[in-house]
Formats: C-alpha cells, sequence, structure tokens
C-alpha cells in the first residue's frame, strides 16, 4: 500500500484557499530544477567548451598538463584503456628529468585509473611504461589520493534528465574507469524524475569528461573550470524550480496570492521516508533503540510491488531459510540495500547482527536515524499549526540573527526590558546553535516566518512552552526517551539536532495558465533545448487541456513537492499523483469553463 502524507505527519495547510488539482510530474520534462550556488547564481549548463589553459594562482597545475601530452598519446592511451589485451603501453618523452615528470603528472591527471613509470632502455634512453592501477593492492585509497596532483580539481555542470544524481555519478566514473566514485562531490542530491542541473567538483581532467557527452543521452557536463577546494555537502544557495502541472482543474488563480505572500509549512516530503513498504524512520527507531534484529528484519522485509520480483523471491527466501548465502544465490543485483545486508550476515553472522549492519555506507544508516528526526518534525509542526496557527508564541525559538535584524541596540537610554532581551540574545550568539526563546516582551517582532522548530537532538534547545512536550509525547508513543536515546553507543547514530523554519515563503514566483492538446507536448525548455535553440513553447489558443506553469526558488532541504501541495490543495503521494495520471485520458470529458486561462 503506498504511503501517504498523513503516515509521515503531514496533515496540515497554513492558509484556507480552496486549491485546485492537477497533474505533477506527468513526464519527467515537466519538472525542471537549477541549484543556486551559495554566491546566489542560477546554475545552468550553456558551453561544452574545454577552459582555457592558463596558468592562475587558483589552479596552476590543470591547464599545463592537459597540453603536455601529445594527440596522438591521448590517443594511444585512451584506447589502451577499452583495450585489455595489451598490459602496457611505452610513451616517448624528453631526455630531461623534468620532461618525464610533467608526462608523469599528466598521465596521472588526465587518466588517474593509470599509472606510469620510467623505464630504462638498453641503448641507456629512457621511456615511461603506462600500464593499469592495479584494483586490489594494497593500500591503494592512500597511494591513489596521495598521487593526485594538487589544485587540479575539475568543476562542472551536471545536466541530467530522468536520472538520479549518484546513478548519475556512479554512470560517468564507470566511463572514465576510476574504481570508485567517492571523489565525485556535489552539494546537494537532485530529484530523478526531472530535469536537473547542479555543479559537481572531480580529480579529473575536463578533456576526459567532455567526451562523456557522446556516452548517454540523459547525461550532459559542460561549464568547466578548475579550483582547488571540493563542493560540501549543503553549500549551496537553494533550487529554483520550474514546473508543470497538467490538467488543471479550479480556480488556480485564486490560490497563487496567498502562497506568495503566506508560503507553506516547511514539512520533510514523502521522499524522505524511501519508498519501500517499510519507512526508513521506522528503521531509524530500531537503531536508536539498538535493536539490531528488527533493523535487520525491517530492511530485508519484502516489498509490496511486483516491481522487484527478484528481490522479493531472494527476500522470501531468506524469510524461510534465514540463511542469506542462498538469498545471494537469487539476487542478481547486490549492490543493493539489502543486497549489502544479506553479504554483511553472511561475513559476520547472525551473532554479530552490529557488524553486518555497519557494512552499509554511512550516509545510508545515518539516513534512517535522520529520517526519524524529520518524522517528529512534520508531527510536531502539524500540531502547532492545527493548535496554534499562525501565532508565534512565547517560548517559541527564532535565530538569534533574525532577532538581532529586527532591533539594533545603539541607543544608551533603552528600557530596563530591552536592556534585558539585548542581553539574551548576545549570550546565544556565541553558542553554536545561535537560537533564543520569543518573549512577552518582543512578541509582537515575530510572524510564523521567524519562528524555527528543532529536529529533536542532545546538543540543541527546545522551545519553552507546549512544544517541548509535543517531543517527549511522540517520542515515548515511539518508545524512545528524549533525553537518553539523543547519544548513541555508536557514535554515528549520535543526534545532536538542528533547526528547521516552520514556514517557508517562496521566493521569485511566477505563475502562468497554458492551454496544449497532446500530453506528450514539451510545456517547458530544458538548458540543453535552449543550447539547441529549440523554439519556447507557446499556448494554444483553443487546446483541449490545461497546465500551469510555476516557477519558485527555495533554501536548501525544503521540498518542491510540499510547496506545491500547499498551493494545490491535493494529495501529492505518488499513489494518488499515478491514479489521476492513469485517469488523464477522461479529461476530454470535463468542461474546460472551469479554468479561466488569461
Amino acid at each position: 500500500m503506498s504511503r501517504q502524507s498523513c503516515d509521515v505527519g503531514i496533515t496540515e495547510y497554513l492558509t484556507s484557499h480552496e486549491g485546485f488539482t492537477g497533474i505533477i510530474k506527468m513526464r519527467y520534462q515537466d519538472f525542471v530544477v537549477n541549484e543556486i550556488d551559495e554566491e546566489g547564481h542560477e546554475i545552468h549548463l550553456t558551453d561544452f567548451s574545454l577552459p582555457k589553459n592558463e596558468d592562475t594562482k587558483s589552479a596552476p597545475a590543470p591547464g599545463n598538463q592537459a597540453n603536455v601530452l601529445s594527440a596522438d598519446d591521448k590517443v594511444r592511451l585512451a584506447e589502451f584503456i577499452n583495450n585489455t589485451e595489451s598490459d602496457h603501453i611505452i610513451l616517448e618523452t624528453g631526455e630531461s628529468k623534468e620532461d618525464r615528470t610533467k608526462t608523469h603528472q599528466a598521465v596521472r591527471f588526465l587518466y588517474p585509473e593509470l599509472e606510469s613509470q620510467t623505464t630504462d632502455l638498453d641503448d641507456g634512453g629512457k621511456v615511461i611504461k603506462v600500464t593499469r592501477m592495479r584494483s586490489n593492492s594494497r593500500g591503494r585509497g592512500q597511494h591513489d589520493r596521495a598521487r593526485r596532483p594538487r589544485n587540479s580539481l575539475c568543476k562542472f555542470v551536471l545536466h541530467k534528465q530522468n536520472i538520479g544524481t549518484m546513478e548519475a555519478v556512479n554512470f560517468i566514473a564507470k566511463k572514465l574507469r576510476l574504481f570508485k566514485a567517492n571523489g565525485f562531490q556535489y552539494a546537494g542530491t537532485k530529484d530523478k524524475r526531472g530535469i536537473t542541473t547542479q555543479l559537481i567538483t572531480a580529480p579529473v581532467a575536463a578533456e576526459r569528461l567532455v567526451g562523456l557527452n557522446k556516452l548517454h543521452s540523459n547525461i550532459k557536463v559542460g561549464n568547466f573550470s578548475y579550483c582547488t577546494k571540493p563542493l560540501q555537502l549543503g553549500a549551496l544557495g537553494g533550487n529554483n524550480f520550474s514546473i508543470i502541472i497538467r490538467n488543471v482543474v479550479g480556480d488556480s488563480q485564486s490560490s497563487l496570492s496567498d502562497f506568495v505572500t503566506k508560503g507553506f509549512v516547511n514539512y520533510f516530503g514523502l521522499q524522505r521516508f524511501g519508498t519501500t513498504s517499510i519507512p526508513t524512520h521506522t528503521v531509524g527507531i530500531a537503531i536508536l533503540k539498538s535493536d539490531w534484529q528488527k533493523v535487520i528484519d525491517l530492511i530485508l522485509t519484502q516489498r509490496d510491488d511486483d516491481k522487484n520480483e527478484n528481490l522479493n523471491e531472494a527476500l522470501a527466501k531468506f524469510k524461510e531459510t534465514s540463511d542469506p548465502e542462498q538469498a545471494l544465490d537469487i539476487l542478481k543485483y547486490r549492490s543493493s540495500i539489502e543486497g549489502i545486508v544479506l553479504q554483511g550476515l553472511r561475513r559476520f553472522g547472525k551473532s554479530q547482527l552490529l557488524q553486518a549492519i555497519t557494512t552499509l555506507p554511512r550516509n545510508t544508516r545515518k539516513m534512517y536515524v535522520h529520517a526519524y528526526q524529520s518524522y517528529v518534525w512534520n508531527k510536531v509542526a502539524s500540531r502547532k499549526i492545527k493548535e496554534f496557527g499562525c501565532n508565534p508564541r512565547p517560548g517559541d525559538l527564532v535565530y538569534v540573527k533574525t532577532y538581532n535584524d529586527k532591533v539594533t541596540f545603539d541607543t544608551e537610554d533603552e528600557e530596563p526590558a530591552a536592556k534585558k532581551i539585548r542581553s539574551e540574545a548576545d549570550s546565544y550568539v556565541s553558542n553554536k546553535e545561535s537560537v533564543m526563546q520569543i518573549s512577552e516582551d518582543n512578541l509582537h517582532l515575530f510572524s510564523v516566518g521567524d519562528i524555527v522548530l528543532p529536529l529533536p537532538g542532545y546538543d540543541i534547545k527546545y522551545p519553552n512552552n507546549e512544544c517541548k512536550e509535543w517531543y517527549k509525547e511522540i517520542m515515548e508513543e515511539d518508545g524512545l526517551d528524549i533525553d537518553q536515546h539523543m547519544v548513541h553507543k555508536v557514535k554515528d547514530y549520535s543526534l545532536p539536532g538542528d533547526y528547521r523554519h516552520l514556514v517557508i515563503v517562496p521566493a521569485n514566483v511566477e505563475f502562468e495558465l497554458m492551454r496544449y492538446n497532446d500530453f506528450t507536448t514539451p510545456l517547458l525548455l530544458s538548458d540543453v533545448d535552449v543550447l539547441d535553440k529549440v523554439d519556447e513553447p507557446e499556448s494554444v489558443s483553443d487546446g483541449k487541456y490545461v497546465a500551469a506553469k510555476v516557477k519558485f526558488g527555495l533554501p536548501p532541504s525544503s521540498y518542491a513537492t510540499i510547496a506545491l501541495r500547499e498551493l494545490m490543495k491535493t494529495d501529492i503521494s505518488i499513489s494518488a499523483q499515478m491514479k489521476m495520471n492513469k485517469e488523464h485520458g477522461d479529461v476530454e470529458n470535463q468542461s474546460q469553463e472551469q479554468v479561466t486561462v488569461e
């Protein structure tokens, strides 16, 4: 059974407008996302050319190294990578040690999967012998990092269609014959079903990356430059969304005003809680309780759909026999979460369940406990909106910076109450959380948009009002203690906590209604379309169907689907959207007078 919004605490709306119905992501081309970097620049794919080979302070090495090898050498090296019959090739080089050093550096920079060494000839000359790096050599990870030239990260734009960020990065790493994709860094993952554009950094030359554009129709890379610092998760300013909502029925225009001015409850979206029959936050509960057998049982529960027949067959065999070996004999894709856990069980046995679980990637394991934090946050946010609406209350939390932006303390004739507030605010500035509680004295300064709610943890401040008790109650229902279970004996599962705005107002909202006749007609342009000089889609005056084209910007970790839920006042769960998608053939029978198109 498909997960519903209410299953993960999403129950309330911020505004009272009626809303309208429509289909989100009917086609992946209907959902376009452009990342915003930390400087506020919107990321676009605009150029496929290689960077200029200029020796700059920020990146002195790459420009020089890319030019050391001749065009013929580059062709030979590329052919060698794909020719498994040959175990080495020989490169001619200059007579000086400096020339040979430059050649070694160029090979290692352009072809990280190869290694080179100087070889003496019988006549006393020297050449460079290039071989494949041995993937099973001891200490290879440290060796690989040590041989990367400094100041040689390539920063580029990844433009992908209907493919996830990790899947795209893994494809690139595989095609470049790199052992791992760990060197590829990005600020955040982007939706699979959509067209998304984001920045990536990687220890590889632009010359190698540009060739990928011929290998996958849904992955394009460009806007190459060199940098010294890898991207970090969260190092972005947000995302800009361009979305087509098809088959619009209802008064969509009246919904827009509230959306633009009041915003939406900043819930964690359904995708935060996974797509399987077992939501990720329930696994998180078992982890926080250190119930490792429960964790194993939940992860290895059979799916409730028929799209993973091979996986379900393997999991059924494990349930029947409790033998991971027999299950793995059936399973085709052992790199899945289930496959990794089964391999961990085979290796460590039933007596070392924690070790078996630890074979999962660290980010995957932390995803489960973070999902539980998100679940609790959603539940508290819903209760706050339901009981108190949009009204701030004494004891609610706001960021100190928000407070200081609203008040200046430059006068010496402050009232005693103001001096006390100032003192309290200043005392939190050096505090890691940088939050303060609203008091009766400053309540009038704040709106619902200033309020932050904590994600539960051991190192955060809770609101000094009813909300703190709600956190305790929700966690007690799950068998958890708010004070004891946030600090875990396994460090990866200890949760310091964080803060998240209760309400977000979208930025730079644009809204347009369009008519069209064919559901396969593209109504948005991607960056690749712009490069190909595709004409901008236009509304058909007598079109049978109506679509809404919505554009807006959101800060990091806010969900466009949650924003659309508030705008439309409709069910945004996958099952509801799929049902509407399947029924779109009935649109022709609906009255077109239900929607006004300008």
